[in-house]
């Protein structure tokens, strides 16, 4: 078994080579493949934004995605990964539209009613700065969210102009706050 450094290096690297490849889903041919050399691939935010903020347009969705993760967790809510998919990972458009998201969260609210209202106002405002960010509790029923998790990987992946299906990408929320300020 890989102790943490190692595994956490592998992930990262595997990430370099992800960007290179334009974030195939299966870099390595399906038969090569394995949690660590393919989809999703991990970053640390900061490793992202440096790799991906290559045009102003990127720059600026990148930093209103910082800054929204700041808003949640000044929240009762903690946000721990962050799922990017769609066309903002597609490293030949240096303009996309938008980042296509999902922000997985422990939830401090004591109702999920609350916290599914709080999660609604949030996603129009940040539909209305070109975040498509959905919001999937991670302290909730857990078929809930392996079934989240699996749809959103699957409809990121999916491509509307018929190219090689993309990957996607997992953030860690640790280093957001940093990135906002």
């Amino acid at each position: 078994m890989k102790s943490s450094n190692t595994y956490t290096e592998t992930l990262h690297s595997e990430f370099e080579k992800a960007v290179t490849n334009g974030f195939l889903a299966f870099p390595e041919g399906v038969d090569n493949s394995n949690p660590l050399n393919s989809t999703p691939f991990f970053s640390s935010f900061l490793e992202f934004s440096n790799r991906m903020d290559f045009s102003r347009r990127r720059k600026t969705l990148l930093v209103r995605l910082a800054a929204l993760i700041k808003e949640i967790s000044e929240q009762s809510i903690e946000p721990q990964v962050v799922m990017i998919g769609g066309s903002f990972l597609d490293t030949s458009n240096p303009s996309p539209n938008d980042i296509d998201c999902v922000i997985f969260y422990r939830s401090g609210f004591q109702s999920i009613a609350t916290a599914g209202q709080w999660m609604s106002t949030i996603r129009d405002r940040a539909k209305a700065v070109r975040l498509d960010a959905r919001f999937v509790p991670t302290d909730g029923n857990f078929i809930v969210l392996l079934r989240s998790a699996i749809y959103f990987a699957s409809l990121y992946r999916e491509s509307k102009n018929g190219a090689e299906s993309r990957g996607v990408v997992l953030l860690d929320c640790s280093d957001f706050v940093e990135q906002a300020t």
